[in-house]
């Protein structure tokens, strides 16, 4: 799989250092703090927006192409568009990170992020674990409680509660579950606050 990066380097001028890598190139720019921080404000504009408003979407990918790569953003484009692979965006800066790379625009006239070919990955990490990387994760912590509305006919508390358990045995033992045996909301909260799980399920 093909992988370009841009990684971009906050300075103490406010100014950002960008650094594009493909085809075994390595290319330098300096984003100056003032179109840094506009760039910054008509991505956050989006966020307010009630409406995707193609204009707007394409002005903010076209103020990106021309703050942090105009200088080689056609030949990374070029590069980019006939290939699969993945876009590495890596920053020490969150702002960076949090900006709509998926809205850079490509030579179809439509946005990078809309290419099936090409994934946009973002990271804090210059450098991406290997996809063959073992991650270890805690035990799945799971907290069910199993009721009903009192109005309507009354089901098998205990049967849901060992599908349940039934079910959790079948994750290899890598989960832990708290079961609310007396359904009340008090216990549920308790046990939430507890256990601080992924998943709740409350079954009826």
């Amino acid at each position: 799989m093909v992988q370009y990066s841009i990684d971009l380097r906050g300075e103490s001028d406010g100014s950002v250092c960008v650094t594009v890598c493909y085809d075994d190139q390595q290319f330098e720019h300096r984003a100056a703090q003032e179109a840094v921080e506009g760039v910054c404000q008509s991505a956050a504009a989006l966020t307010r927006s009630t409406v995707a408003d193609r204009p707007l979407l394409e002005k903010v990918g076209k103020d990106l192409r021309d703050v942090f790569l105009k200088p080689i953003y056609d030949g990374l484009v070029s590069a980019i568009t006939p290939n699969h692979g993945r876009l590495l965006i890596t920053s020490d800066q969150a702002e960076c990170l949090r900006l709509p790379w998926e809205l850079l625009p490509s030579p179809d006239g439509d946005f990078l992020g809309t290419n099936c070919r090409w994934a946009i990955l973002r990271s804090a990490r210059k450098v991406l674990l290997p996809p063959s990387a073992v991650l270890r994760s805690t035990p799945l912590r799971i907290v069910f409680c199993s009721c009903a509305p009192i109005d309507l006919a009354p089901f098998d508390y205990e049967q849901e509660e060992e599908a349940v358990i039934r079910i959790a045995h079948q994750l290899s033992g890598n989960v832990y579950i708290e079961i609310a045996e007396t359904g009340t909301f008090k216990e549920v909260s308790k046990l939430v606050a507890e256990v601080k799980p992924q998943i709740a399920p409350l079954g009826s």
